[in-house]
């Protein structure tokens, strides 16, 4: 029953592209962060010794074995609440990457595929979305809709879609002049057909990367629309909000906001690093 799949998974392991990833030790260590955050964010609820919202010990108490990180302004553990946090912020990039890909994979496959009036139509939306930043549009639809994290997804997930269409329409214009396609096209399969099962799964590999970058772009710009926005401080761990709230401390209490801001870089740069490594291997151009 396992035999096809072991064969399968055999011949992942031996394809240049995963000879090149494993050869590059940066996207290892990216793996291992991704992994451990991943783990993390699955089982906070067993890795933290304490509840994120529980107050537990003195205010502002320094990094001991009974609080390994401290407390914060209000006596709850920082590092229980980092560990939860990281479900919360995982969670909203996961869900900000997958609108962003709804949204952009389709139109990127249109504007490819059928070129012409639709391609200049959808691009020109392009191009005037990105005239748009992130961050003052986040936080002007926050002004308008109020502010919480459901708030910023949305506003991030109208304005943040475009890389998509660009990635996926550059790589479907070169596809789509392919002898599988053009043989799809002459036995006259329809074009939903030939874009979905031809065209699509050999449009993936830039896809894959730009999701895993994109990922540590997300938890950047939530991060810092929390610490600039009055969202989550007191009612959910989230790292951007507890960078916000431990930044009137930092003179006294240093390892407040340096714990929360290291866990943020470390996590960013996981997804970096195993972007990249993925980037080199699925590129046939840089594969040997």
């Amino acid at each position: 029953m396992f035999t096809p799949l072991i064969e399968r998974a055999r011949r992942m392991w031996a394809s240049p592209a995963a000879r090149k990833f494993r050869r590059n030790k940066l996207a290892w260590v990216g793996l291992a962060i991704v992994s451990a955050v991943v783990f993390c964010a699955i089982f906070a609820d067993f890795i933290a010794p304490y509840d994120p919202l529980e107050i537990v010990g003195p205010k502002k108490a320094p990094p001991s074995r009974q609080f390994l990180l401290g407390t914060d302004d209000v006596g709850r553990d920082i590092f229980s609440r980092i560990i939860h946090a990281t479900r919360l912020d995982l969670g909203l990039g996961l869900a900000l990457v997958g609108l962003w890909t709804a949204i952009g994979v389709p139109l990127g496959l249109i504007a490819g595929y059928y070129g012409g009036k639709i391609d200049s139509v959808i691009m020109r939306l392009v191009d005037g979305l990105y005239a748009f930043p992130y961050l003052v549009f986040a936080i002007a639809m926050a002004g308008i809709l109020g502010f919480s994290l459901s708030t910023i997804v949305i506003a991030l997930g109208i304005i943040g879609w475009p890389q998509f269409v660009r990635v996926v329409r550059g790589k479907v214009l070169a596809v789509r002049t392919e002898v599988y396609v053009e043989s799809a096209r002459a036995f006259g399969e329809k074009d939903r057909n030939i874009m979905l099962r031809y065209v699509l799964p050999n449009s993936l590999a830039p896809l894959i990367v730009i999701m895993t970058l994109s990922l540590a772009t997300s938890l950047i710009i939530i991060s810092a629309l929390t610490f600039l926005l009055p969202v989550g401080v007191q009612t959910q761990a989230e790292l951007g909000s507890m960078l916000s709230a431990s930044f009137g401390y930092m003179r006294d209490y240093w390892w407040w906001a340096t714990s929360v801001g290291l866990v943020i870089v470390v996590i960013v740069l996981g997804f970096n690093f195993l972007g990249d490594g993925l980037r080199d291997a699925l590129d046939p151009r840089l594969r040997y």
